[in-house]
């Protein structure tokens, strides 16, 4: 349901850009760098929601750490070095810090789901044990 809720947020977000980043800005190049990232980066947002969920299914039963490291793999590993790469290697200028971002979220939502698919299945056959949360 909240994949849902991100893509249609998203939508309204992209087609009202223009007309929104207008009344923060009169500098036409300021506008439209906003539309530019609003579109490149929108969409990107149901990956933050597969983020989000398995951060908190980790931390729900006690492992925070996959969490963490999920958060380092998609911006130090992945995103970080691919907005170099792009911003700099291939001349994408801003775009390429955009790019780099949408990736690194990509990669890690599909690597955020092969880990937590696999914690759910270790924890229902019994060998994950949920540990302790509170004091």
């Amino acid at each position: 349901m909240s994949g849902v809720v991100v893509c249609v947020l998203a939508l309204i977000h992209i087609v009202a850009a223009p007309y929104l980043y207008r009344s923060f800005s009169e500098v036409q190049s300021v506008v439209d760098y906003c539309v530019r990232q609003t579109r490149i980066l929108e969409f990107s947002f149901i990956f933050a929601v597969v983020g989000i969920i398995g951060r908190s299914v980790f931390q729900a039963i006690g492992y925070p750490m996959p969490a963490l490291i999920l958060t380092i793999i998609r911006t130090l590993a992945i995103g970080f070095p691919l907005a170099y790469l792009f911003t700099f290697t291939f001349d994408m200028k801003v775009n390429g810090v955009y790019y780099g971002m949408l990736i690194g979220n990509m990669c890690t939502a599909v690597l955020g789901l092969l880990w937590i698919s696999s914690a759910l299945s270790r924890l229902e056959k019994g060998t994950l044990k949920v540990v302790a949360t509170s004091a």
